[in-house]
């Protein structure tokens, strides 16, 4: 289920469920829960039905980085998790000194 909580002008306030997290988070968060910070590889897959997604980003990303995230692949899942485990233990580290 998808909610609009922003203006039709700003979809960074539309929320819906994240397959990969599990819970509702708003577009904003895909926009900067990337590698780097930059946008999540999926969020053409996860927004192309809400909003008209590509042109968006196209419009708002340099040409060489909605390019290279048009492009994206996913990362394999053990992969994926390995990296997820190493982020946690650095977290628990960091909050624990």
């Amino acid at each position: 289920m998808t909610e609009r909580t922003g203006s039709s002008q700003d979809p960074t306030h539309l929320k819906r469920r994240c397959p990969r997290l599990g819970h509702d988070i708003f577009f904003g968060y895909c926009l900067e829960c990337g590698e780097d910070h930059s946008a999540c590889w999926k969020v053409f897959d996860c927004w192309w039905e809400i909003f008209d997604v590509a042109h968006y980003l196209k419009d708002r990303l340099p040409e060489a980085e909605y390019r290279s995230l048009a492009q994206k692949k996913p990362k394999q899942k053990v992969t994926s998790i390995l990296e997820i485990v190493e982020a946690a233990k650095k977290r628990t580290i960091k909050g624990s000194g």
